[in-house]
């Protein structure tokens, strides 16, 4: 069964205790974990995570926002380790919410300006529209290997909320 980090303390203890970026490494609180990713930004005005999901095992899948792209990072369940990671477009180009469906694929949506984020072969929408933003939609598996992309279908919109069931994908937004 796939949860949702709900409880506003837990996801600000996670977020602050992992997003010590390239500065040294502060002393853990009490009984938690802190992981230091090299090569993140280190200020909080450059990045942020704009959702934070742990799987069935509880790895944790993590949608970071660091200006240059989607970012997606899974780690173990004491988020010591890396186990997979993927990067998507370019500035411009960000991951608004995730989701699991039932199968433990995790789905991606959110807003793309840069005009050099692209769909993958068959999508429904294969271009964005227009030159404004647009939205899409990525299906990962559990390792983070792309399975498909495919953009909203109108110029303008911008995807905030995903949801996934065994055969559909739902998102919602603004126009």
């Amino acid at each position: 069964m796939m949860k949702r980090i709900d409880s506003l303390p837990a996801l600000l203890a996670l977020v602050l205790g992992l997003f010590t970026a390239v500065s040294p490494a502060l002393p853990a609180q009490s009984g938690g974990q802190q992981l230091t990713f090299t090569g993140l930004r280190s200020s909080a005005s450059q990045g942020q995570f704009n959702s934070v999901l742990s799987d069935a095992v509880g790895n944790l899948y993590l949608l970071l926002d660091e200006k240059d792209g989607v970012r997606v990072l899974k780690t173990d369940a004491s988020a010591n380790t890396i186990l997979a990671q993927t990067q998507l477009g370019a500035a411009g180009d960000i991951g608004l919410a995730m989701t699991f469906d039932p199968s433990g694929n995790v789905y991606v949506t959110g807003t793309s300006t840069s005009g050099l984020l692209t769909a993958t072969s068959g999508a429904a929408f294969p271009n964005p529209v227009g030159s404004s933003v647009n939205s899409f939609v990525a299906k990962f598996d559990s390792s983070l290997n792309l399975d498909f992309l495919t953009f909203g279908g109108s110029g303008r919109t911008s995807a905030t909320g995903i949801a996934a069931t065994a055969d559909s994908v739902f998102i919602t937004g603004l126009i």
